[in-house]
């Protein structure tokens, strides 16, 4: 990671220079820092992760590593790091909102997820490492987080889509849920298995069926009316009934977040494929999974 900056800002030979030489005194520096003035000379792992957390910063500035062309680096370094503690105020805050307003139903990777990320806050060092992550984030989301971010970053983002996740399941009750989720997965509540998506889709199925979106209950009649909602249509035809069924959730469960409703609608559209491939009622109780097996009834 250590050169990523100077090759793909499309930078002369010169400026290059320039910011390798800003940022090779800013390790040296850190790396004195790291030891308490005993010493510059660290292991060069070492030295790379430092390196790696000076470049994170630096990338906290609009121009990224650009900034040392027009900014004194240790300053440039100082404003990162103010910025990441800023963004690191608000992560504790998410956190503390997202451990205080869990779904009904629970699942041991959430729970232990949550629990790897307070840790995270304690130990976390921007210093030295602010692009360190969590190791223990096992927890799959409907929309994973991309792994170019880094650091606090990487959390940050992870936290906003579990919180749009857990806000949307708050949605429906307990009761509601439980049918689904055992249908989708037994051992959804000990199983690395994310809850958002099967109750998503079913909210959909039941929009696309005319039924009370909050029961969440498909019959089994019901798998041969999306069949027969299907069968015969493009994967654009299918794009453009799921993002309609979708945007009327979203009214019907009067979700006022944009983001919310964002990432519902792209949901939506991940699931077009699936149902492109798979037209048969029994193939779509894969997709909606409530109630029984149309074949078995």
């Amino acid at each position: 990671m250590n050169e990523f900056s100077l090759t793909t800002e499309k930078l002369t030979a010169g400026q290059a220079l320039v910011i390798q030489r800003q940022l090779y005194t800013l390790a040296a520096k850190q790396a004195e820092k790291y030891t308490s003035g005993e010493s510059s000379s660290i292991p060069s792992e070492l030295a790379g992760e430092l390196l790696d957390s000076i470049c994170f910063c630096l990338e906290q500035h609009e121009d990224g590593v650009r900034v040392l062309l027009h900014c004194d680096g240790a300053e440039a370094l100082a404003e990162g790091m103010r910025r990441i503690e800023r963004k690191q105020a608000y992560g504790k805050a998410l956190w503390q909102e997202v451990c205080n307003h869990l779904p009904a139903v629970e699942n041991r990777s959430m729970l232990d997820t949550l629990g790897g990320i307070g840790t995270f806050w304690k130990q976390y060092n921007p210093r030295f490492f602010a692009h360190q992550v969590p190791g223990d984030i096992d927890y799959q989301l409907s929309a994973p987080v991309s792994e170019q971010l880094r650091g606090v970053d990487y959390v940050n983002r992870y936290l906003e889509h579990l919180a749009i996740e857990n806000g949307f399941l708050r949605l429906f009750t307990e009761r509601a849920m439980l049918p689904v989720l055992d249908s989708y997965c037994p051992d959804y509540n000990e199983l690395l298995v994310n809850l958002y998506e099967p109750i998503a889709a079913n909210a959909l199925g039941c929009v696309l069926l005319g039924r009370d979106v909050r029961s969440l209950d498909i019959p089994p009649e019901g798998y041969k009316a999306l069949q027969a909602r299907f069968s015969d249509k493009t994967t654009d035809e299918i794009r453009k009934i799921l993002c309609e069924a979708a945007e009327e959730l979203s009214e019907q469960l009067a979700m006022s977040s944009a983001s919310a409703r964002e990432y519902l609608q792209a949901y939506a559209e991940r699931l077009v494929p699936r149902i492109s491939a798979v037209r048969t009622a029994d193939g779509l109780f894969g997709i909606f999974p409530s109630g029984k097996n149309p074949n078995t009834c």
